[in-house]
């Protein structure tokens, strides 16, 4: 049984919330927050949807330029030969230099040479599909952990939809429990209800959702908040990303990005 004490407390969130909606309105535009970081490099995380060609560009910029290397890692997708070829002629339309596929299967993933390729990177970037495939196939391999050593020493994680729901430390794997019958999923506001596994790690004090406002999402994330108060929920809308670089959040693109914090909530 749920009970009501965690609801008590996001109504005590909600009351902080209206100075935490960060909004992109017009394209490029951006606004930031501040959020306590470990020294690191760049976080480009893309709510999903279409890519505008602004918002490409400012992740190869943030990437470190048209010389950069950037490792793509498709193994979210259905389709990794299809999604890993689109992305990089997306890239090199807007004048990216170096781009390479790996990691397409768990196969490929154990493959020390996929893991030697990521040591030389600037950027990884993580496409879109299903963030569980992407869980199976990366979990516990030398090749994330050298992923995130790549972080450490500077570089760019960065991915969009199944890539941007890895980032935290919780993963949003997108079904919920004991959903009564007839009801739609995620239709109302309850603890202990939403799956989750183990994310990625590379943002630790957040927990992402993607295709936020668009598929309307809210009560997922809060729901997950509920559970744990201690991370940030940020949703990140189609066409949106956020940077979040020296402590700082940035949104970029053309839709909204809304945080919900509930560190500073008090129970009643």
């Amino acid at each position: 049984m749920h009970g009501t004490l965690g609801v008590r407390c996001l109504l005590a969130t909600l009351l902080f919330l209206g100075a935490c909606a960060l909004g992109a309105q017009e394209r490029g535009a951006s606004t930031g927050a501040p959020v306590a970081l470990e020294a690191s490099g760049p976080l480009f995380i893309i709510g999903g949807g279409a890519k505008p060609k602004e918002l490409l560009e400012r992740l190869l910029a943030v990437a470190g330029g048209p010389s950069a290397r950037i490792v793509v890692v498709p193994a979210a997708s259905s389709d990794p030969e299809l999604a890993g070829r689109l992305f990089t002629e997306q890239m090199e339309e807007i004048g990216a230099e170096s781009i390479e596929v790996v990691a397409r299967t768990r196969e490929e993933a154990l493959d020390p040479s996929a893991t030697e390729r990521l040591r030389s990177a600037d950027a990884v970037y993580f496409t879109g599909g299903d963030q569980s495939r992407l869980h199976e196939v990366l979990w516990q391999t030398e090749f994330l952990e050298e992923v995130r050593a790549l972080h450490r020493r500077g570089g760019l994680v960065a991915g969009t939809s199944a890539g941007a729901a890895v980032m935290g430390p919780l993963m949003l794997t997108g079904e919920e429990a004991d959903v009564p019958e007839g009801e739609e999923y995620f239709a109302r506001l309850r603890t202990g209800g939403i799956e989750t596994r183990q994310g990625f790690g590379f943002w630790p004090e957040a927990v992402v959702d993607q295709h936020f406002l668009a598929r309307r999402r809210n009560n997922r994330l809060l729901s997950v908040v509920l559970d744990r108060p201690d991370l940030l929920g940020v949703g990140i809308d189609e066409s949106t990303a956020v940077v979040v670089r020296d402590g700082v959040i940035e949104v970029v693109g053309v839709g909204n990005v809304l945080v919900y914090d509930a560190r500073g909530a008090e129970v009643w």
